[in-house]
């Protein structure tokens, strides 16, 4: 029976080291996707002042 709960034991492991692996990959992909977002929120500031200043230069 120490055989069984040593594979027990195992098994638990590796499906945690699963489940973290897992919680590291979305959370990077949700990083990413803040750091998109935050770029592009950057990007249309700069044109929004880009479009204005060239109004005023008018």
């Amino acid at each position: 029976m120490p055989i069984v709960a040593a594979l027990a034991a195992l098994y638990f492991l590796v499906a945690l080291a699963a489940v973290a692996a897992t919680l590291l990959v979305v959370l990077g992909w949700l990083l990413l996707r803040v750091l998109d977002v935050l770029r592009w929120w950057e990007t249309r500031a700069r044109s929004k002042r880009a479009v204005q200043s060239w109004i005023e230069r008018r």
